[in-house]
């Protein structure tokens, strides 16, 4: 699925103008990793994990984060395009 959104994001790369709905997609699709992320940690010891593997424990650590950061940044560029979509009247 990763390379998936990768592909996603390599395609919306060239376009310059009517990103608004796109964006409003990537920002569910953040949303909904952020989500996950958040629920897994209510359920699981992220120490338990780092005993098992170091590297599973710093994607755990970070993975949620990075996605919100990046929600926050796809809803920049929707909230953008929304005023850049107005009608003048």
């Amino acid at each position: 699925m990763i390379v998936i959104w990768g592909l996603a994001y390599l395609g919306a790369a060239s376009i310059t103008s009517n990103l608004k709905w796109l964006a409003g997609a990537f920002v569910i699709e953040k949303l909904v990793y952020v989500i996950s992320w958040i629920c897994w940690f209510k359920g699981h010891d992220l120490s338990a994990v780092y005993d098992q593997d170091l590297f599973a424990g710093i994607f755990y650590s970070i993975y949620g984060a990075n996605d919100f950061v990046f929600m926050i940044f796809f809803l920049w560029v929707f909230l953008a395009q929304t005023k850049v979509l107005k009608p003048i009247a």
